[in-house]
């Protein structure tokens, strides 16, 4: 039994749109699993509640985040769909993939120029103990923190952009009647 649907005509599934497709399941159901925590940070009723609190006190911040409670679970359903037709080598999940990852890009640079600046001003820097010196170096080390996330983020997502659209890829999910004879692309 070939998982790649060689026997239906189709090219063997490339190695890249398999992993592509198991983590895309298994991050969604992280993203499911992890929304009662942010449900519960919201309310405040979640440890470190006190350093978050005027985070979701800011109103933009707060829209932000009761929009992400509707995005995310939305988002994390999407992805594990996707997960699964990509696993199956089904054209519209690899559209669907694309899309999403758009769509985290686009989110990835909001989040950065937007969201950030806000939980930055927003956060309670007199909680810490210590001082001066050591609120300056928390300071640092989130600023630090959030642009390394940014610069992470983003290359996954283009990574993965170009994974998807490489011609091996694409091949492997055009129907039999589009195809021309042999197998085009060889990497990817």
């Amino acid at each position: 039994m070939s998982y790649g649907g060689a026997e239906l005509g189709r090219p063997q599934r490339p190695t890249i749109v398999t992993v592509i497709g198991i983590v895309a399941i298994i991050f969604g159901a992280m993203g499911l699993l992890a929304l009662p925590i942010n449900i519960l940070q919201m309310q405040g009723r979640w440890p470190g509640a006190e350093f978050t609190r005027p985070v979701f006190q800011n109103p933009p911040l707060a829209t932000w985040m009761k929009a992400s409670l509707v995005v995310s679970p939305v988002s994390c359903i999407l992805w594990i769909v996707s997960g699964i037709g990509l696993l199956q080598l089904r054209s519209w999940a690899r559209k669907l993939a694309i899309g999403l990852l758009i769509f985290g890009l686009v989110a990835q640079v909001a989040t950065t120029v937007f969201i950030v600046p806000g939980v930055y001003s927003s956060v309670n820097w007199g909680m810490f103990l210590g001082g001066t010196q050591q609120v300056a170096m928390m300071k640092t080390i989130m600023v630090a923190s959030m642009a390394m996330g940014t610069v992470i983020g983003t290359g996954i997502i283009v990574t993965l952009l170009i994974l998807l659209t490489r011609p091996r890829v694409r091949y492997a999910f055009e129907p039999a009647s589009e195809r021309t004879g042999g197998q085009r692309g060889t990497s990817g």
